[in-house]
């Protein structure tokens, strides 16, 4: 449902670097929201869960970066993850959902 409603929006922005102007648009919250669960299909339940408690307990209350995340990903698939988050992340145009 939120996939075909971004989809029916313009393509016209990435994630990874919005703009300052556009540091705010519910699309990338929602494509952010999408990115999410597209990575947890991608990688499996086990490893996405596992993943989130390794984040939150590395950087509870801190500050950090997409690098840092993208990483971290990588570390609990246990391969690499440039080409998914270059997708969702990097390009304008919305991707299909990881099946």
């Amino acid at each position: 449902m939120w996939h075909a409603r971004l989809a029916a929006r313009p393509a016209d922005l990435r994630i990874a670097d919005p703009g300052v102007a556009r540091m705010f648009d519910e699309r990338l919250y929602k494509r952010g929201a999408l990115t999410l669960h597209s990575l947890r299909r991608e990688v499996g339940d086990e490893r996405f869960f596992r993943l989130l408690r390794a984040w939150v307990a590395e950087h509870r209350h801190g500050t950090v970066t997409t690098p840092a995340f993208t990483a971290l990903a990588e570390q609990h698939a246990g391969r690499p993850l440039g080409e998914f988050f270059a997708t969702w992340l990097h390009r304008a145009a919305l991707p299909a959902l990881t099946a």
